[in-house]
């Protein structure tokens, strides 16, 4: 097996790590292997697993592994690793099928090669009890018994903490590994200690591409009768047929692929405009001279519900030339031939994700050739925009972090406030919208007709149609004009890509007349862009009012009407903008007013407990350590934290003798302590406590930590908290402010939070 100086570099970091991990006490150590696609992760992978093995092999406490691959990836891997191992034999993989299943436990070498949609769920096979062994919980259990720490191997991580971050933590959580080994080009999570590879490193190894170039020779060949989607089509199919010419001249039998992506929206599932545009691709590449279709094998099909020629498609001479997917080919696939990649969008998006990026990145033959050509990936795309970023794939990092409430503690219960409505805020449009956005366009065009009711007098204006006369006037106030024949849109020339980060397009773009489908696109898009504080799926509304306002103001029809509000001509886009932009802000005004009345009559009464446990999102938060007197521990605070928030909580660890316990609060929700207030402009609102503090006297604090002038609401708040104390035995508390080393709240009502005199300063000694 070839292997490279940074491969054998990593190799020895990741074993380093691991030695030092296996030392600490507790288990669910976490080492983050970053490697770019291409770099043969894998590969190192198993060459690090092997170090470990026979380093720890008879001290007594040999490892055992379990290697979690989403997909059917882990076959791939598991079907490596047995080919690598099959002469030596210094690590067993196997499949959960091949355990011995009379012991119930994994031996010493063996690496446990899991599909990670096989354990997430509680009915799958492998996680619930059944007569035909053990299951994989009750195998590991017996495990970590019989001495043997575990690694767990979480091949691309950044698919496996995502959507399914609460079930990847539970299955973890069972599993209870010594150490996680979380590999990935693109890792969603930070761990204990990073292996990095960058990615300089590999290309100097010449095992993946320099570089990619965007849209290349865009500008040739530019006629008017093709649309934008066949434009790139013929571009790209001649840049493969180009990259093939090249390897045939070097003598080298490999056929190059197109990759061509279908707009991804997360969604397998086909729209109708997916439908549409795959049967234009197919149309064109079997009517052209191109030639290729499912039937003569010169096509293959990735889709849900449609898969074609894709047996042996990996091939360096496969005899297929282009493959049309969606989305799941982005999800560990290995295919080095793969040269060119086209991708449609639907919105007007400016990421790439670079695991789709980096399919075609990877040299077929681990080495440059002499013919530059070939040293590089090409990517054709129909983004409009002034730049374009290279992202890391998945949701979000949104594991979580759990914390538990003591056990040595004493309960109480609190009168509070929480809000009846399911959701916070339901920000959509409505379809009153319409008549706001007919207004506007009334009053700021100055068109006549508010209503088109020709029942009275078909012809209110005379002779001329009102019509007629909202678009002259439109023409006359606004400069809008009404003869647009084409609608052009610049996408990017020439151009190479920064696979790290940002690259900004100023300078690099060519015109095209959209058309159809694409018209449709980009209106979509429009209206996207122009739904201010709205939820996306408010677009939706705004386009059905600006199409049904165009045909009832202007008698202007869907096709014209779309073409008429994205012109750029005389700035009718801009305009259109505006007028949406003023609608926008009109109607939102009226909307947050109805918000903030359904809010005060969703307040009602309620008694807050301290919660059992609580769950914290692990990547705005973070356990700290020495905060053994809050109510649930670990005490876990969210990152960027206000200071004095932290140095309260400091002080009262530093005095912890005099308290039971004290409690950080949350600041949204049912499950976290709020009263009620009224704001200075009279609306009803809940207040959050920050914290709640039981001393051992028995008696409840309910304390806000504030600077001076730092929120223009704290009088109010803390108002409202002297109320509510007053109202309760044995309660105190208040705005709490620090100063020269005390801190200071006051015991009756304030005006601001600037003035301390006749404030007192909270010893927990005397409370």
């Amino acid at each position: 097996m070839k292997t490279f100086d940074y491969q054998q570099e990593a190799v020895r970091d990741l074993l380093r790590h691991t030695m030092q991990m296996l030392t600490l006490n507790g288990t669910r150590h976490t080492l983050v292997f970053r490697a770019p696609t291409g770099s043969g992760k894998t590969v190192m992978t198993t060459m690090a697993l092997e170090q470990i093995t026979l380093q720890t092999r008879g001290n007594g406490h040999e490892l055992v592994m379990i290697w979690i691959a989403p997909n059917a990836l882990h076959e791939q891997s598991y079907f490596k690793m047995k080919s690598y191992f099959s002469e030596t034999r210094e690590l067993r993989p196997v499949m959960y099928d091949e355990l011995d299943h009379t012991e119930g436990l994994l031996h010493p070498g063996e690496v446990l090669f899991v599909n990670w949609e096989s354990i997430n769920k509680e009915k799958n096979i492998m996680v619930r009890e059944t007569e035909q062994g053990y299951t994989l919980f009750e195998i590991t259990r017996r495990t970590r018994e019989a001495g043997h720490p575990i690694i767990v191997v979480i091949d691309e991580e950044h698919d496996f903490w995502s959507a399914t971050a609460d079930k990847s933590k539970q299955v973890l959580d069972k599993i209870d590994p010594k150490i996680e080994l979380r590999v990935s080009a693109t890792p969603r999570t930070t761990g204990e200690q990073l292996v990095n590879i960058p990615r300089e490193r590999v290309v100097e190894e010449e095992m993946i591409k320099e570089g990619i170039v965007l849209n290349e020779e865009v500008r040739k060949d530019i006629n008017d009768e093709r649309s934008l989607t066949q434009h790139l089509l013929e571009l790209s199919l001649r840049k493969r047929q180009e990259i093939a010419e090249a390897y045939r001249q070097l003598e080298v039998n490999i056929n190059p692929l197109l990759l061509i992506q279908l707009p991804n929206d997360n969604n397998d599932k086909l729209t109708d405009d997916d439908n549409r545009l795959i049967e234009s691709i197919k149309n064109y590449l079997e009517l052209t001279n191109w030639s290729m279709t499912i039937d003569n094998g010169r096509l293959a099909v990735w889709l849900s519900k449609e898969k074609e020629n894709l047996n042996g498609i990996e091939q360096p001479d496969s005899m297929v030339n282009v493959l049309l997917f969606k989305q799941a080919i982005a999800k560990g696939w290995d295919c080095p031939r793969a040269a060119v990649l086209l991708i449609f969008r639907r919105l007007n998006s400016s990421e790439f994700t670079m695991q789709t990026v980096g399919r075609i990145l990877r040299m077929p033959e681990q080495h440059f050739y002499p013919t530059p050509l070939l040293n590089k990936g090409y990517v054709y795309t129909d983004v409009s925009s002034d730049r374009i970023e290279i992202v890391q794939d998945g949701i979000g990092y949104i594991s979580r972090l759990v914390a538990k409430r003591r056990d040595d503690i004493t309960l109480i219960s609190l009168d509070g406030k929480a809000s009846s409505r399911l959701s916070e805020t339901r920000n959509r449009l409505g379809s009153d919208f319409k008549q706001t956005l007919r207004q506007t366009f009334i009053d700021h065009w100055g068109l006549a007709q508010t209503r088109l009711n020709f029942d009275d007098d078909p012809f209110p204006c005379g002779d001329e149609s009102p019509y007629a006369v909202n678009r002259r006037s439109a023409e006359l106030k606004a400069h809008v004009t009404f003869d647009v024949k084409q609608v052009q849109v610049e996408i990017p020339e020439n151009v190479d890509l920064n696979l790290e980060g940002v690259t900004e397009l100023a300078g690099h773009k060519v015109g095209f007349a959209r058309r159809g489908s694409e018209l449709r696109q980009l209106f979509g898009i429009f209206c996207t862009s122009h739904i201010g504080p709205f939820e996306k799926l408010s677009a939706a509304t705004l386009g059905r009012c600006l199409l049904e306002l165009m045909e009832e103001l202007f008698e202007c029809y869907e096709n014209e009407a779309v073409k008429i509000i994205l012109s750029t001509k005389n700035d009718n886009n801009r305009k259109y903008a505006d007028i949406v932009n003023k609608a926008i802000s009109t109607y939102a005004r009226h909307h947050d007013e109805r918000k903030r009345k359904a809010a005060e009559r969703a307040i009602n009464d309620i008694h807050w407990e301290l919660p059992a446990d609580r769950l914290y999102e692990e990547e705005t938060n973070e356990a700290i350590n020495g905060m053994d007197s809050h109510a649930l521990l670990p005490f876990i605070r969210q990152r960027g934290a206000s200071s004095p928030e932290k140095r309260f909580e400091t002080f009262l660890e530093e005095h912890k003798e005099y308290l039971d316990w004290w409690y950080k609060n949350g600041d949204k929700g049912r499950d976290h302590y709020a009263i009620a207030y009224t704001k200075s402009d009279g609306s009803k609102s809940l207040f959050y406590v920050d914290f709640i503090i039981r001393m051992k006297s028995g008696r409840i604090l309910l304390f806000d930590t504030k600077s001076a002038n730092s929120d223009s609401e704290a009088p109010a708040k803390h108002n409202a908290l002297i109320d509510y104390v007053r109202a309760h035995q044995d309660m105190g508390g208040g705005i709490i402010v620090e100063n020269s080393g005390n801190w200071l709240y006051s015991d009756t009502y304030i005006n601001n939070t600037t003035d301390l005199s006749g404030w007192k300063a909270f010893f927990p000694d005397q409370e």
